[in-house]
């Protein structure tokens, strides 16, 4: 890919992070509850599955995906209740400071899987493959694509996770965090559901 064609994705894609999505929303309640540095493994995850996302539609997933439509419906089935679940847990959380450890093996494989069921970073993996491959060398794209795809949406969720942070002390009275938390479950659905329902 040449300088231009890089700065050009960079752009892209940082509009696509920065804008609301499902695992923005929850790495800025995971930023509110557990601060930036706690939610670095989350961040890290979501970036690597955009990335892996981009990666896979540039060796033309889109194109296997058309062969089978027999598994968009299921797909999509699967990706809904996914998502509620995701909601519930961020509605039903507890205390801003977590009573046990939180694993951050745990929250990298949940953030990077979560990509998996994003309607979102789908149909943003599809736009910024279509956009930005050369259709010279596939895997020499899909390498170059998933690196500056990597960058700017882990810059991207860090934002995310520092605005979540700066609304800490806020949230630290229990009303005010119920009624947080209920708001990001309800925003997940909102942003998340129309691209699965359609």
């Amino acid at each position: 890919m040449s300088q231009d064609a890089i700065l050009a994705l960079a752009f892209l894609v940082a509009i696509i992070g920065l804008t609301p999505g499902p695992l923005s929303l929850m790495v800025f309640a995971s930023g509110s509850q557990i601060g930036l540095r706690r939610s670095l493994p989350f961040v890290a995850g979501g970036a690597l599955g955009y990335a892996i996302i981009v990666m896979m539609a540039c060796v033309s997933l889109a194109g296997a995906l058309q062969n089978l439509p027999m598994l968009i419906g299921p797909s999509k089935i699967l990706a809904a209740l996914i998502l509620v679940w995701f909601s519930w847990k961020i509605a039903t959380s507890g205390m801003l400071t977590p009573r046990r450890p939180v694993s951050s093996r745990a929250m990298f494989v949940e953030s990077c899987t979560l990509q998996a069921v994003n309607p979102k970073a789908w149909a943003a993996g599809l736009a910024i493959t279509t956009s930005a491959m050369d259709g010279i060398d596939p895997l020499h794209s899909a390498a170059s694509m998933g690196a500056v795809v990597f960058a700017v949406i882990f810059a991207a969720l860090l934002v995310w996770a520092a605005g979540g942070q700066g609304l800490s002390r806020f949230l630290a009275c229990d009303m005010r965090r119920r009624t947080f938390n209920f708001g990001m479950a309800g925003a997940l659905l909102g942003v998340g559901l129309p691209g699965l329902v359609t």
